[in-house]
């Protein structure tokens, strides 16, 4: 189970995000400083630059943390709270600053703290990816005749461990 993590920056044609190949954990770890994930998590911006990948650099293991407190993060030291992105557990706000896990992401948004216009979560399993292929050249997130959080065969995923309900949704695909 892989999930794609996609940030809509307010203000700016920004696309930023993640690729988390690693189940998410049931709950928020009471643990306020774990970590989850492994080297094959990666930070990626799409927009309006062309596509950089920020790929993990094996000087710490601090892929992942998801906490009520500190919302979700990836990259970085709790302590110090400097991660390579993060996304406040309101899910209105972030910031983006370099990291150990996953280097210089000074490019990765357009300013260091930004607005989030919105948050999306897919799951990206390999038989969902091909499927989606032979129906559409567009791809999902860039669809304007309907949207995500309409029933249909999208698995978009926003349920995040910890968070009230208001804030996270979930919808589960229909077929």
């Amino acid at each position: 189970v892989a999930s794609l993590l996609l940030v809509h920056q307010r203000g700016t044609a920004g696309v930023f995000g993640a690729f988390i190949p690693v189940m998410w954990p049931a709950r928020a770890r009471s643990d306020e400083i774990s970590f989850f994930g492994d080297r094959r998590c990666f930070l990626f911006s799409m927009e309006p630059n062309p596509l950089t990948i920020y790929r993990a650099t094996d000087r710490d293991s601090h892929f992942i943390h998801v906490s009520a407190t500190h919302g979700i993060c990836f990259g970085g030291h709790v302590g110090e709270g400097s991660f390579g992105l993060q996304l406040q557990p309101d899910l209105l706000s972030g910031r983006s600053l370099p990291s150990l896990t996953f280097g210089d992401t000074s490019s990765l948004t357009a300013t260091r703290d930004f607005s989030i216009q919105s948050v999306q979560l897919w799951d990206v399993a390999p038989d969902v990816l091909v499927h989606k292929a032979t129906r559409s050249r567009s791809l999902p997130w860039k669809t304007a005749d309907r949207s995500v959080l309409q029933p249909g065969p999208d698995k978009l995923m926003l349920e995040f461990v910890g968070m009230e309900r208001e804030i996270a949704m979930l919808r589960r695909s229909s077929s």
